[in-house]
């Protein structure tokens, strides 16, 4: 994200395709199966998931959410399994004769959607009058309700058409339609004559919705559970001075169930809908608790109700981020102080994106400083391209399973403001205030996380745009497209006059599509949702793999051997392969590389993943090769084995060290404090000067491939 001077104004999901030589594997030391990961990480009844781990041979049962599979096992490192009928989101099991292995992270069953009614026709009829209805999510098997009484027909017509019959008895009220994932009801009434009093002073409802952040009046914006929201019922008068009717509205399946309220009436009762307008509706502000999925809405007071509806409510993952100060050319960032504090940070973007309210739907905490050795004031922002790449790196060697945000200091006032990956969680952006909005530091903390969510840029100001931004009136230009609401500022958002907020233009909210776009991404198990991030028992000596693709051309960085959770890339183009002195081929892996923008480079992709260095792998590792679609190859080798210098440190001062290394035998260093297991930098060239309180640095050198590591106590 580039801001001008004066401009008014963020897991990747386990994946691997997996192939090991033909030569004879060995006995695997383990008494029990151990699972790396699975690909893909979420998916319905049937679809085939690839499981990588050790001691997979001779595997009886695999269990998805303790649903048994059916699967085949393609060797000690691998099998695929076919997700069960009837299985529920939850760990994947591997069980042999030596025990069961359970997975660390949970296999996402997508929830069926539940029916949408959003229309029918004719809007009046006696018994025996044929009603279509339109919508979504409708089955075989659906059922229909006239005001609470059965239809006395229905006929599946697709998944966006029922066809219904008014049933003897049928009264004037809201259609309902029933499957298996939930119930949905009509937002208007279907009039029956004769079958009850005609409406009092010619009231009716003329929709409402729940506005958490964005919505629809057709409700086609999910919400979600343990995030606070306004409850807006319009109701219309045929004609004006009509006396407001009192409405109540009853929520179950939250805390507490039921919940039930009055609303407050509007001043006057409106002849034509005003959604833009808070004061011509009935609202009511809805805690966070009150909504949770599977909850229902009753709605009374209106000729032809009581409404009742089920609630599309989804449980959004947690959302864990780490803000890391970045030290660079003598500035640091600044993250909690000169007015910040944690939840500042969060304030916009909590505002915009479907996400839980604090505390429990969002964890911030601060990091120790990054010393990075790139320029980032140069303002050309190769510097802030590199640093990146080396805050993605840090992420997945440090493996906490939580989203890292590099928080920069620089020296100008227009250019780079930040940075981020499509999709993956790792992002930077600067620290600056004073602006107008879209500039300062939370709302470039907000565009960047939403890239990381795998949202692209809207089209304003910016290109290349989103290829899949809607292409109606409502959002050209990047505008938001529907009604936002402000919840914590009680404020509505008119669509036309604001720009998705990742565009480059202003004044900014989200629209519709990038809030509904987030949420599917994360529900999908996507994000790096790990709750268990201080258990260290699942983390393994792995093998740390990055570079980047730039111009077409492959690079790889020196790989290091650390100590983490294995996080295994997504299948791609590009093959590693492991060998060993001889050229014999240990593993292959394919995997993918993650677009980077808001830089400079727009066609540049970077790819960081932990491998396990497991019985077979570590004592053999000889060289990696890199192999690209187009025929590239890259080769890194183990070194020689030369006598070679120990480093050293030396006090610079106060909590500041000098670090030095033999830049020949090793040309990069991976410093970490070694109580905390933080990593401090990533650094080349043999000498680096860090701020550092740690008593003891953990150095490991790399000479390529294999990796070096030297306990330092601080000077």
């Amino acid at each position: 994200m580039t801001r001008p001077l004066g401009f008014p104004l963020l897991p990747p999901a386990l994946g691997l395709a997996f192939a090991l030589a033909a030569a004879p594997s060995p006995e695997v030391p383990f008494a029990a199966p151990v699972i790396w990961g699975f690909s893909p990480s979420s998916g319905p009844a049937g679809t085939a998931v690839t499981v990588v781990g050790m001691g997979l041979a001779g595997a009886t049962r695999v269990t998805f959410g303790g649903v048994a599979a059916t699967f085949t096992a393609q060797s000690a490192w691998s099998l695929t399994a076919k997700v069960p009928a009837g299985a529920a989101t939850g760990p994947l099991t591997v069980t042999t004769a030596g025990g069961t292995g359970k997975s660390s992270s949970a296999f996402t069953v997508p929830a069926l959607p539940g029916p949408r009614l959003t229309a029918f026709t004719p809007a009046q009829g006696a018994a025996g009058t044929r009603v279509t209805l339109t919508g979504s999510g409708f089955t075989a098997g659906a059922t229909v309700a006239f005001n609470g009484t059965p239809a006395a027909a229905v006929s599946f017509v697709s998944a966006s058409r029922l066809t219904a019959t008014v049933p003897a008895g049928a009264t004037t009220g809201s259609l309902t339609v029933t499957t298996a994932a939930g119930a949905a009801s009509s937002a208007t009434v279907f009039t029956v004559p004769g079958g009850n009093p005609p409406p009092a002073q010619g009231l009716r409802l003329g929709g409402w919705y729940i506005n958490q952040g964005v919505q629809t009046l057709g409700r086609t914006v999910p919400l979600v559970a343990g995030r606070a929201g306004l409850l807006r019922v319009f109701v219309l008068a045929s004609a004006a001075g009509t006396a407001p009717p009192t409405l109540r509205v009853t929520l179950t399946g939250g805390s507490p169930s039921p919940w039930v309220r009055t609303l407050p009436a509007a001043a006057t009762v409106p002849t034509a809908l005003a959604e833009g307008t808070l004061s011509s509706s009935w609202n009511l502000a809805i805690p966070a608790a009150v909504l949770a999925p599977g909850g229902t809405l009753k709605l009374e007071g209106l000729p032809g109700t009581p409404l009742q509806a089920a609630l599309d409510v989804r449980q959004a993952p947690v959302f864990r981020i780490t803000l890391i100060p970045i030290s660079q050319q003598g500035r640091q960032g600044r993250v909690a102080d000169s007015g910040r504090t944690l939840t500042s940070w969060l304030d916009r973007l909590h505002a915009m994106f479907p996400l839980g309210d604090l505390p429990a739907g969002m964890d911030i905490k601060v990091g120790a400083a990054y010393t990075t050795q790139a320029d980032l004031n140069a303002g050309s922002g190769s510097g802030w391209n590199t640093l990146l790449g080396e805050i993605d790196r840090k992420r997945v060697a440090e493996g906490t399973g939580r989203a890292y945000y590099g928080v920069v200091n620089v020296d100008y006032d227009s250019g780079i403001a930040g940075m981020g990956f499509i999709g993956k969680p790792a992002a930077i952006g600067w620290d600056k205030s004073g602006y107008g909005e879209g500039g300062n530091y939370p709302d470039v903390f907000t565009h960047e996380v939403g890239h990381t969510f795998n949202r692209q840029h809207a089209p304003c100001g910016v290109s290349p745009a989103d290829p899949s931004w809607p292409a109606d009136a409502a959002h050209q230009g990047a505008q938001i497209g529907v009604y936002g609401f402000d919840v914590a500022n009680r404020v509505s958002k008119g669509p036309a006059a604001l720009k998705d907020v990742m565009s480059y233009c202003h004044p900014i909210w989200s629209s519709d599509y990038t809030y509904k776009g987030i949420l599917d991404f994360r529900a999908a198990g996507r994000g790096v949702e790990v709750p268990r991030e201080e258990a260290l028992d699942d983390r393994v000596d792995c093998l740390l793999i990055s570079g980047r693709i730039r111009d077409g051309q492959l690079q790889m960085d020196p790989a290091f051997t650390v100590r983490t959770r294995p996080e295994l890339p997504l299948p791609g183009e590009f093959v590693l392969e492991a060998k060993d002195l001889h050229g014999e081929t240990l593993l292959q892996i394919a995997f993918s590389a993650t677009p980077v923008v808001d830089g400079p480079d727009w066609n540049e992709r970077k790819y960081a993943f932990a491998i396990p260095l497991d019985c077979l792998l570590q004592p053999r590792l000889h060289h990696l090769r890199v192999l690209g679609p187009a025929g590239q190859l890259l080769s890194r080798f183990a070194g020689s084995g030369a006598v070679y210098q120990r480093p050293t440190l030396t006090a610079l001062g106060p909590g500041r060290v000098r670090l030095q290394w033999d830049s020949k035998a090793f040309p990069t260093a991976l410093v970490r404090d070694s109580a905390s297991g933080e990593i401090l930098a990533l650094a080349a060239g043999g000498l680096l000067d860090l701020d550092a309180s740690a008593r003891v640095l953990e150095v490991t050198l790399s000479e390529g491939v294999l990796s070096h590591r030297f306990f330092l106590p601080a000077p």
